[in-house]
C-alpha cells in the first residue's frame, strides 16, 4: 500500500512539474511573440516615416520588456539580457534621431535577439525538467 501511495505522489509531483514547465515556455513564447509584432510594427513606422508612431510602438515594447524582466532573469542567462538591453537604450537613442538606416539595423536586432530567445526556450525535455 505505502509504495503505491508513494508512486502516486511522485505521478503527480512529476505531472506538476510537467505542467508548470510547458506553461512558463508557452508564456515565454506568447511574450517574445507580443514584442516582436510591436518591434515589426515600429519599423514599418520608421519604413514610413512616421516616427511619432514608431516611437509609441517601441515604448509599448519597452513597457512590456521591463514588466517581464523579473520573470526574464529567471529563465534567460545576464549575457543574453545585457545585449537586448544595450539594443534597447542604442535604438531609443536613434529613435531621435535621422538615421532610419541605423534603427532599421538596431530593430532588426532586436526582433533576431528575441526569436534567438524563442528559440531556445522551445518545448524540449531539458527545459522542462
Amino acid at each position: 500500500m505505502k509504495v503505491w501511495v508513494s508512486i502516486t505522489v511522485l505521478a503527480v509531483i512529476l505531472v506538476l512539474v510537467v505542467g508548470i514547465g510547458v506553461g512558463v515556455i508557452c508564456l515565454v513564447s506568447s511574450q517574445v511573440d507580443e514584442m516582436s509584432v510591436l518591434l515589426t510594427r515600429a519599423m514599418e513606422a520608421v519604413v514610413n516615416d512616421d516616427r511619432e508612431q514608431a516611437i509609441a510602438f517601441f515604448n509599448s515594447f519597452q513597457d512590456t520588456w521591463d514588466g517581464g524582466m523579473s520573470f526574464w532573469e529567471l529563465l534567460v542567462h545576464y549575457h543574453e539580457l545585457d545585449n537586448i538591453d544595450t539594443s534597447i537604450a542604442r535604438t531609443n537613442v536613434l529613435l531621435r534621431s535621422e538615421d532610419t538606416a541605423a534603427i532599421e539595423e538596431e530593430l532588426a536586432h532586436l526582433i533576431e535577439s528575441l526569436s534567438h530567445l524563442k528559440e531556445r526556450e522551445q518545448l524540449r525535455l531539458q527545459h522542462i525538467l
